[in-house]
């Protein structure tokens, strides 16, 4: 049994055993198998492993704790779009612990201290919301995953407090004001920021290029055939019986040049016979070289030399291009997608956070933005402010006094504040 250094994760149906004592059987195993179809295909795009499942329960691990954390955003907000869409018996509430330490890794299992701590974490943690040990708080990449300290806590089973992060709801990290209600962020953002969009989007576009390959193959395989069966039916009557018998005519041939054997009827001739016969005498055969004539050797032919090629002057690819593609493709998912890649890699070119400027000046005086483009504004707001680049004062203050939305018009407000105390 080897030990690895691992995440662990460990996620709960808040309310399940109460719902147990409501629901038939037939509806227990559909509860549960709803609640897997949502999350296991975020948990494989962030690099998760799921060791296993107890009941309601899964047991996660992951070789990144970063990752493991953006999987645990992605997955509440996963469940926080589909209650929005449900009824209230219908919907489901999870709660999610991580810690972070060595275990033993057995072939359906771990074992380890980690795994305990992970266990009495999740015991405390309140529905929706994500609870994590310092360790992993230590570990991971506090620029992707914002939080905040809980405090200690005495924990059942172990002898020590324990210091308990939280990865806090709709923070401004997760790009909503703080004096926005609860009905006006619903429109504007997700909980933790809607990353499972990406990995629904992804599985959607595979899908649908799998679902349109196919009559694409079909179509070929039947055109093939269709040639195939035209180009022998126009082939003119009895081509196959003279290839048939052509074939035999050479093999006939083939039989007549091998030596025949000797038969019963075919004797061979006596020994005095052929020692009588004279010898055959074959006349000489004089040869008569002919005169080759003799031919003038041709002159060399001069070769003229080639012109030297002519140098192209190499072209400057943009590095930025794709990106500023995306930022300006009018699609609110990928313009917001491509946002936060700027954000968390910090990417402040200046023909990226110019595409920005461009996209607010278009958009900004617009009153009835979908979610996903009010999102990706406000996003854009955000990375010009931490740009730290006075340039951009301009556009956020005309955003802030003009903005047809009103809770982009209140962050781009907040935006040009933080600008101006970075440039001052």
């Amino acid at each position: 049994m080897k030990t690895e250094n691992l995440a662990i994760i460990l996620t709960d149906i808040v309310g399940y055993t109460e719902a147990t004592s409501r629901l038939s059987r037939k509806e227990q195993k559909e509860m549960l198998s709803l609640h897997n179809q949502l999350l296991f295909p975020i948990i494989r795009s962030f690099g998760g492993k799921v060791v296993k499942t107890i009941g309601d329960a899964l047991l996660l691990v992951f070789r990144s704790p970063t990752d493991g954390m953006l999987c645990s955003m992605a997955m509440q907000d996963a469940l926080y779009d589909f209650n929005r869409k449900s009824m209230p018996e219908q919907k489901l509430h999870i709660r999610i612990a991580a810690s972070l330490g060595e275990v033993r890794v057995a072939r359906n299992d771990v074992f380890g201290e980690a795994v305990n701590l992970t266990s009495r974490i999740e015991s405390i943690t309140p529905q929706d919301e994500i609870y994590l040990s310092e360790a992993v708080y230590l570990a991971m990449n506090k620029a992707e995953v914002p939080c905040v300290e809980v405090g200690l806590r005495e924990l059942k089973g172990i002898s020590e407090p324990v210091k308990i992060w939280q990865i806090p709801r709709f923070t401004r990290a997760r790009l909503v004001p703080e004096d926005v209600g609860e009905e006006e962020i619903d429109e504007l953002s997700y909980p933790y920021g809607g990353a499972h969009l990406d990995v629904v989007t992804k599985g959607s576009k595979s899908g649908s290029d799998q679902a349109s390959k196919k009559p694409l193959l079909i179509g070929l395989l039947v055109l093939g055939l269709v040639v195939i069966g035209a180009a022998v039916w126009s082939l003119p009557a009895g081509t196959f019986s003279s290839l048939f018998s052509s074939a035999e005519t050479e093999i006939a041939e083939q039989s007549a040049d091998e030596p025949k054997e000797a038969t019963a009827e075919t004797k061979p001739e006596p020994v005095a016979a052929r020692e009588a016969a004279p010898p055959e005498v074959k006349p000489a055969v004089k040869k008569v070289a002919k005169a080759t004539p003799k031919v003038a050797p041709k002159p060399a032919a001069t070769v003229a030399p080639k012109p030297a090629p002519k140098t192209t002057p190499a072209v400057v690819k943009n590095p930025y291009a794709e990106l500023i593609s995306r930022l300006e493709s009018g699609n609110g998912a990928e313009m917001r997608s491509a946002a936060r890649e700027v954000y968390n890699e910090q990417t402040f070119a200046r023909a990226v956070l110019d595409a920005m400027t461009r996209v607010l000046e278009q958009n900004y005086e617009v009153a009835r933005l979908d979610r996903n483009t009010a999102d990706a504004l406000a996003w854009y707001c955000k990375v010009l402010a931490q740009s730290a680049d006075s340039r951009y004062l301009p556009i956020l203050e005309k955003v802030t006094n003009g903005a047809g939305n009103a809770k982009l018009r209140k962050y781009a407000a907040r935006s040009y504040q933080d600008l101006q105390r970075a440039v001052n």
